[in-house]
């Protein structure tokens, strides 16, 4: 089994571009509930490997119209696997953009 990290461990987002949205509290509030529902990471479990989850993340991001509070737009992924995913939804902004 896992060590999942803890629950109550809020991580703030980084310095670059902060949201105040993540720093709502209904917004902890939702991710310690997700977290506990879906504590290992989505993508990597889809793979067969077992790794802890460190954040919740939007399956549509909020700035392609995904809805922010719907559990149903929510997922738990790790730390490689997000930065992977907002890689690619950054490279297709791009794409769009050019």
């Amino acid at each position: 089994m896992p060590i999942l990290p803890p629950l109550y461990n809020y991580r703030k987002p980084k310095q670059t571009r902060h949201d105040p949205f993540y720093d709502k509290q209904r917004w902890r509030d939702l991710t310690i509930s997700h977290r506990k529902e879906e504590p290992l990471c989505r993508k990597c479990k889809e793979r067969g490997i077992v790794t802890a989850g460190t954040l919740v993340d939007h399956i549509v991001p909020r700035l392609e119209g995904g809805d922010e509070w719907d559990e149903d737009n929510l997922q738990t992924l790790c730390d490689r696997c997000h930065q992977s995913k907002r890689q690619s939804e950054k490279n297709k902004r791009q794409r769009v953009q050019a």
